[in-house]
């Protein structure tokens, strides 16, 4: 009988108090049996996939788990190995990004100042220095961001304010002032990321995203490429250049060996032949110093000479900035968009300095470590148990030592949903088949527009982290975390597309 059939004869029939109850018990009864029937296939399809990725040779030898769950509820519907601490990759920006939302909120901005001390004579004469105060903004002279200035343009309104407050000529030396972050790296990262962009740390002063790009000449295959120059000019650096020249279309497969506050890089790998010029992104070594040096020049650009040559709190003992005058204040975009940067770019700078953001807005103290207290913290009120199976050692998941559970990691996704900057969050996530670390995932499937999550890989680890929505409208949680698995990244991310097309099947 069609359901609606059903009911109709149901409710037409002439039965009287409890007679009508049990025909209206029957009728529920039945439409839940209907509703289970129809979800058994899309479930034993889920658990099948799962039990194929049990035996499957790739994974025979790996460390893999996988979790989804209701959001409504928290209710797990389905998983396998979702209690085994994994690296999560670039997945775990969720952990910095979702606590940093909630409470520093989505309007938090980064105040950077430029400031003066000493005395100014009526000639235009500065005798004393001039500043530019940090409070940790990842994004200052980035050209990411609309109605923003990128680092040129930056620079010259600082030299115009400068000489709109009336300072001609400086009998000192602009200074960076960086001390609202310690100048330390997370523990764990390894030397073949730290001389490279993806591996700059943050400081309380970051300035062009703490990058530069090293431009190459590349010869025919086999060949040296001879460096050609680094944009903006690094003053004192130096290369041990071994990079070669790789076939056509090999695409970037170099990499820059190097430390902060040192000014020599090793150069190994490869850069394809064929173009007149091929660029990388290197760390800069000393960013704080950077930005004094570039305005520097932008002040001598603008005509007012600076006698002595720009330094930093780390090259000189800083006195407190309480005598100082402010010239101009430079705005950060707001927290929001910043935390849309991290999730869909995976940008490791401004994840860890939005980790040490939270040490210093809510502790005065801009470290890693007091970042990780405030975020595990936060995490507890949430009900995860960081005492367990949640260890990690930075903001952006580069550290191969961390480790945290799928089961947390679904956990995080449900919670942010009860959590009043989930909007913020939830939009920050790359879209499958459509932005962001996503773009490629899932395009012409159920998934395209459906899914949104952040993904994570490092060496021989792919994970995905986020949201999916079944057929009725119901959002799902999940997890799939895979670490030391064998064959190639297509292949496992191919085995984990297929999860989340099982997934969005679900009633």
């Amino acid at each position: 009988m069609h359901l609606y059939s059903f009911f109709t004869k149901c409710f037409s029939l002439p039965h009287h108090g409890s007679s009508r109850v049990g025909f209206l018990l029957a009728s529920l009864l039945f439409l839940s049996l209907r509703v289970q029937a129809q979800s058994v296939p899309a479930l034993d399809a889920l658990r099948k996939e799962l039990d194929q990725l049990e035996a499957h040779p790739a994974l025979r030898h790996a460390g893999w788990g996988f979790v989804v769950k209701r959001v409504s509820d928290g209710q797990t519907i389905v998983s396998r190995h979702a209690e085994r601490a994994l690296p999560p990759a670039s997945t775990l920006k969720l952990v910095t990004t979702g606590a940093a939302l909630s409470l520093l909120g989505p309007n938090y901005r980064y105040r950077t100042f430029v400031e003066w001390d000493g005395n100014l004579d009526q000639s235009g004469t500065l005798y004393g220095n001039l500043y530019i105060r940090g409070t940790g903004d990842p994004t200052l002279g980035s050209d990411r961001f609309e109605g923003y200035p990128d680092a040129e343009a930056l620079l010259r309104q600082w030299a115009q304010a400068v000489a709109d407050h009336g300072i001609k000529r400086i009998e000192g030396q602009v200074i960076a002032d960086d001390r609202a972050f310690d100048s330390d790296m997370p523990d764990g990262w390894i030397w073949q990321d730290v001389g490279n962009y993806y591996g700059a740390p943050a400081f309380g002063l970051n300035f062009r995203e703490n990058l530069y790009h090293l431009y190459f000449k590349p010869g025919q295959p086999g060949e040296p490429a001879s460096v050609i120059r680094t944009v903006p000019v690094v003053p004192g650096l130096q290369f041990d250049n071994r990079m070669l020249t790789g076939a056509v279309g090999s695409g970037d497969q170099g990499y820059i060996y190097g430390v902060p506050f040192t000014s020599y890089r090793t150069l190994r790998g490869t850069i394809p032949a064929g173009p007149a010029e091929f660029s990388i992104k290197g760390s800069l070594p000393d960013p704080p110093l950077q930005a004094a040096f570039e305005l520097t020049q932008a002040l001598e650009e603008q005509g007012i000479k600076v006698t002595q040559a720009p330094g930093s709190a780390r090259t000189q003992p800083l006195p407190e900035p309480k005598g100082r005058q402010v010239i101009t204040t430079t705005l950060s975009p707001p927290l929001g968009e910043i935390v849309d940067q991290i999730n869909l770019r995976s940008l490791n700078l401004y994840a860890e300095a939005v980790l040490k953001t939270l040490g210093y807005a809510r502790k005065g103290l801009g470290s890693t470590d007091t970042g990780l207290k405030e975020a595990e913290a936060f995490w507890n009120r949430k009900q995860l148990d960081v005492a367990h199976g949640f260890q990690i050692y930075d903001g952006s998941g580069l550290s191969p030592g961390n480790g945290i559970t799928p089961e947390h990691m679904a956990q995080l996704c449900c919670a942010m949903r009860l959590d009043p900057s989930f909007p913020s969050f939830y939009e920050s996530l790359p879209v499958a088949g459509r932005s962001g670390t996503l773009s490629s995932l899932g395009r012409g499937s159920s998934i395209q527009g459906n899914v949104h999550a952040k993904s994570g890989s490092i060496n021989r680890v792919l994970c995905y982290v986020g949201y999916v929505t079944t057929r009725s409208g119901d959002l799902l949680a999940f997890a799939m975390m895979a670490s030391h698995f064998d064959g190639s990244f297509g292949e496992m991310r191919d085995r984990w597309e297929q999860l989340m097309i099982r997934m969005a099947a679900l009633p």
